[in-house]
């Protein structure tokens, strides 16, 4: 249901224009990106944030600090992204688009 979403994705942003992008794909504000929600497709969504800047070469702290978590938290969203992925496969497809 995203289709027409991720293909608009294909650019590089950065920041917080990084956040803004993937949260239009999840159709979720950054405020719940970088905010407290829990929800699981929220936590998809800051999946994808993570992974992106873990691919540019940020430490585990400093997407913390752009996610407004703690570094063990990054960790953690990081080593649950096939789990998540197979729940939403969104994730991939998202995550793919915007390389």
């Amino acid at each position: 249901f995203l289709e027409g979403q991720i293909a608009k994705l294909r650019v590089h942003v950065f920041g917080d224009e990084l956040v803004t992008a993937v949260g239009r794909a999840f159709r979720v504000s950054p405020a719940h990106i970088t905010g407290a929600a829990r929800s699981s497709w929220i936590v998809a969504a800051r999946s994808v944030v993570a992974r992106i800047l873990r691919d540019r070469g940020h430490s585990y702290p400093q997407i913390g600090l752009r996610l407004n978590r703690d570094h063990s938290t990054v960790i953690n969203l990081l080593s649950t992204w096939e789990k998540r992925a197979r729940k939403f496969p969104e994730m991939n497809k998202i995550y793919e688009a915007m390389q």
